[in-house]
């Protein structure tokens, strides 16, 4: 699909008469996009990108496309949290406060917040962020299902969810935001959740999944989940699926439709054929292996750069999962800290059971190296050097060289700092940002010596 078509043939009206905060809408085949800020640029890449939800979604749902025009479908877009969480309480009275993105069953309306809370010069220079872009594929794919599908309030979570988190991949992939689940943070870390309840026992069982027995789940396992297992469905076991699919669709309401299409699956398989699909697929989430472990969100490496965007409220943390190792090793790259409440980045080094080490670049200041130890969440300066390499949107290349115990940080060709670490360094590192600061990482790249 041509997303960029929509960009250009989308009709943006803003003012300020429908309601209070409703700045900007745009319509196109399919949608609805209401803009509840003034921003004619982000109205038009949110409908390209919820436009792009409408046929694979229809292809998961096994419907065929009708020719015969449909209202189109309304998806609310608010500038920040508060505004969100506004509107949400008027619809769920706080039931979903804190996802900061869901679809309305009653009103068949999505409503998604930009998060994080993206300062005017990011949207301006570069629109919505992966994590906001994200949200809104997700409550679109929600929205068809709601159109297309007259039991939709009875369909089983790790479908609905499922579903829609493997149709964030798919428009993501479409997009150039992502190339493989594996390789992205967000998805990785999903990953890394269902490979820890298998390996502490608590991975709920394919009958229990089928039969929606795992909403006990923490909310991202439940997610995790759900979304594991729709992809190793569809991708490995498609007729299957399709005919799941199909059943669901036909056999009513109710909240007995999972309990009922689960215990038909396990008829049509007969026992060992059940017993095996769920063995290959528990052996299919061991198997995988995610580049990223993401403790708090946002950052995007679909692309060369990678964009760190973090909460107003908490550091941006991803680590890589392949440790350094053994010294020497130097870490080369470079970064630009973008305008924002707050301009640091951070780069993670030597990741131990019990802490870390963290380099900060701090705009305007200078580099700041800090061990971390997270038993009582201790931060210790072992060094710190101004720089006026470091400003906000300049691009400032690094290299930082560990070796005999000595850590030494280069900026543009200059040596700014070298300090002592008596920790050790060789397991894994990552990027960050401090709590309200964004950024972009440039061509990262770890190089271990020759031996």
């Amino acid at each position: 699909m041509d997303i960029l078509r929509y960009t250009f043939l989308s009709l943006v009206v803003c003012g300020t008469a429908v309601a209070q905060a409703e700045s900007c809408v745009a319509d196109g085949k399919h949608f609805r996009v209401v803009c509840h800020f003034d921003d004619k640029a982000v109205t038009r890449q949110a409908l390209a990108v919820v436009e792009a939800v409408w046929s694979p979604t229809l292809k998961v749902l096994g419907v065929r496309p009708s020719r015969s025009k449909h209202k189109l479908l309304a998806v609310h877009l608010y500038r920040n949290a508060a505004d969100y969480v506004a509107a949400e309480a008027k619809l769920t009275a706080g039931e979903f406060k804190r996802n900061l993105a869901f679809a309305h069953f009653g009103s068949k309306t999505a409503h998604v917040a930009v998060q994080p809370n993206l300062s005017e010069a990011f949207l301006r220079d570069r629109g919505l962020n992966y994590q906001t872009l994200r949200l809104l594929i997700h409550e679109a794919a929600h929205l068809v299902r709601y159109h297309t599908t007259p039991n939709y309030r009875s369909h089983p979570d790790w479908y609905t969810e499922g579903s829609a988190s493997w149709l964030e991949v798919t428009v993501l992939k479409t997009m150039g935001h992502l190339t493989d689940s594996v390789a992205d943070p967000h998805f990785s870390d999903m990953i890394f959740r269902g490979q820890r309840l298998l390996s502490e026992n608590k991975f709920p069982s394919l009958s229990a999944i089928l039969r929606d027995e795992a909403v006990k789940l923490e909310l991202f396992d439940r997610y995790s989940v759900h979304w594991l297992l729709f992809d190793f469905l569809y991708t490995t076991e498609r007729k299957t699926t399709d005919w799941w699919v199909a059943n669901m669709r036909r056999l009513g309401g109710g909240k007995s439709l999972a309990v009922r299409l689960a215990d038909k699956l396990a008829k049509k398989l007969r026992g060992k054929k059940f017993d095996s699909l769920a063995a290959r697929f528990q052996q299919h989430v061991k198997d995988l292996e995610p580049q990223w472990e993401e403790k708090y969100r946002s950052l995007e490496t679909g692309k060369k750069d990678w964009i760190v965007t973090a909460f107003d409220t908490v550091n941006a943390v991803a680590w890589r999962t392949e440790a350094a190792g053994e010294e020497p090793w130097t870490l080369t790259g470079a970064a630009t800290v973008l305008p924002g409440k707050k301009t640091q980045l951070n780069l993670l080094l030597g990741r131990r059971p019990k802490g870390f080490v963290a380099i900060s670049l701090a705009a305007g200041s200078g580099v700041t190296v800090f061990d971390h130890e997270m038993e009582g969440n201790r931060w210790t300066t072992l060094a710190f050097a101004r720089s006026p390499a470091l400003a906000v949107a300049k691009r400032v290349s690094f290299r930082v060289s560990v070796a005999d115990g000595r850590l030494r940080i280069v900026l543009n060709g200059e040596q700014v700092l070298e300090t002592e670490v008596k920790v050790p360094m060789a397991g894994e590192w990552g990027v960050g940002a401090l709590a309200g600061s964004s950024g972009v990482w440039h061509d990262v790249k770890l190089k271990r010596a020759k031996r």
